[in-house]
C-alpha cells in the first residue's frame, strides 16, 4: 500500500510539472494572457445605454454585432407606438392583471390582536389577495393555474395556502397531504422552487416572482412549466407580514 508521504511527494512533483508545462504553453500561445476556452461575449445590441450599463459592471464585450433593429425609444414615444414599431402587439403580452398592497402594525402581538375573531391569521394578507383577484376579474384561487409565494418559513407557506383559499383557514395541511400544491397537482405552488430553490435577495424576491409568473404564462418556464398556465398569482410579504403585495399576471 502506497504511503501517504509517497503520495504527497508524487502529487507535488506532478503539480510542479503541470505548472511548468502550463507556463511554457502560455509563452508559446498566440493568445497568451487570455483565458483558454472562455466563451466570447458578443453584444447583439446597438443601444448605447445597454453598452454603458455593461461597462459600468466592469465588462467589455469581445464584439459588438447589433441586430438590424432600432431599439432606441424616440422622444415622446408612448409604449404602444414603440411596441407597434417593434412589431409587437401589447394585447399579446402578459401584464399585471390585478395587484394589491396592504400593511399591518409592526409588532407581531398587534397583528395577532388584529386577527382576533377573524378566521385568518393575517387578515390584511387575505384582503390583499382578494383585492388582486377582484382587479384581475378572477373569482377565486381556482381562476389561476399556479402560485409563486413567499415561503421564507414553513409557516409562511401554510399561511399562504389557506389565505389564498386553497383550503379553509387552518386546514392548509390537507392541500399538502392531498398533493394539491405539488408540481403537476391541481394548483402548483412555487413550481420555481420558491425561496429555497431560488434564494431570497429580499427586495428582489418580488421581481423574481413576477418574472417566473411571466415565464409560466408565456410557456418559457422550461422544466418547471405548468401545463395550460394562463394566469399565475404571486404573494410577497415582509416584516413578519407587516407589508403584503399580491399580483395576478397573465393575458
Amino acid at each position: 500500500m502506497m504511503s501517504l508521504c509517497r503520495i504527497g511527494l508524487l502529487y507535488s512533483v506532478r503539480s510542479a510539472s503541470f505548472r511548468a508545462h502550463s507556463k511554457r504553453f502560455l509563452q508559446l500561445s498566440p493568445s497568451r494572457g487570455q483565458m483558454i476556452g472562455r466563451p466570447k461575449f458578443v453584444l447583439a445590441s446597438g443601444s448605447p445605454r445597454r453598452l454603458a450599463l455593461i461597462n459600468q459592471a466592469g465588462i467589455e464585450p469581445d464584439a459588438l454585432k447589433p441586430a438590424d433593429l432600432d431599439e432606441t425609444p424616440r422622444r415622446s414615444e408612448i409604449p404602444r407606438a414603440y411596441a407597434t414599431r417593434r412589431g409587437l402587439k401589447l394585447e399579446d403580452l402578459p401584464r399585471i392583471l390585478g395587484w394589491a398592497h396592504r400593511t399591518a402594525p409592526m409588532r407581531f402581538d398587534a397583528k395577532v390582536a388584529e386577527s382576533k375573531n377573524n378566521p385568518y391569521v393575517l387578515p390584511h394578507t387575505r384582503q390583499a389577495i382578494v383585492d388582486a383577484f377582484r382587479r384581475a376579474a378572477v373569482a377565486d384561487v381556482w381562476g389561476v393555474q399556479g402560485i409563486e409565494t413567499h415561503d421564507c418559513f414553513t409557516t409562511s407557506e401554510y399561511m399562504a395556502i389557506d389565505h389564498f383559499g386553497i383550503t379553509k383557514p387552518g386546514e392548509a395541511w390537507k392541500a399538502v397531504e392531498e398533493g394539491v400544491i405539488e408540481f403537476g397537482g391541481k394548483l402548483p405552488v412555487n413550481a420555481s422552487g420558491g425561496l429555497i430553490g431560488c434564494g431570497h435577495p429580499v427586495g428582489a424576491t418580488g421581481t423574481r416572482q413576477a418574472l417566473d409568473a411571466f415565464k409560466q404564462v408565456t410557456g418559457q418556464a422550461g422544466e418547471y412549466q405548468i401545463e395550460e398556465a394562463k394566469k399565475v398569482a404571486t404573494l410577497n410579504i415582509g416584516g413578519s407580514g407587516t407589508t403584503t403585495v399580491a399580483m395576478v399576471i397573465g393575458k
